[in-house]
């Protein structure tokens, strides 16, 4: 059996080396290494948005779940250095999708309308997200 750290505030499963959640950026140094269980079926499901990128490789997004190249996505952002470590967070309200850019350097755009830092926007399917003019996603509700 394998060990990770779980999340106390997103609940996510994490490797036991790492002190910042992947998936919430909180501070997981502290928490205890415990052996990785299956978990038993939610009663409980988190609403899931995809972001797809036009070589089609998906992000898979949570309500709450910020992305970048250090957070959510990491793995297909990485590469695109002007795209912020923490971009933008994604929150789902009453079944309505929204992003928030996080003052980002290079900026957030929903169909090349830049967004304003610190206000939630609605998304829409199939609409074009931006992240700092290096990286399109289509939102995928």
């Amino acid at each position: 059996m394998s060990c990770v750290k779980v999340c106390p505030t997103c609940k996510a499963t994490n490797a036991p080396t790492e002190v910042m959640c992947v998936r919430c950026l909180g501070d997981i140094s502290g928490v205890a290494v415990e052996e990785d269980r299956p978990s038993p079926p939610s009663q409980e499901t988190r609403p899931v948005m995809t972001l797809k990128t036009s070589d089609g490789k998906d992000i898979i997004v949570h309500d709450g779940d910020v992305v970048g190249r250090m957070a959510v996505g990491a793995d297909v952002i990485e590469p695109y250095k002007t795209v912020s470590r923490r971009h933008a967070r994604f929150t789902c309200e009453d079944g309505n999708w929204y992003i928030e850019d996080l003052n980002t350097t290079n900026e957030t755009y929903i169909d090349d309308v830049r967004l304003s830092t610190g206000k939630k926007v609605q998304l829409l399917s199939n609409q074009r997200l931006t992240l700092s003019s290096a990286l399109e996603l289509i939102v995928i509700i």
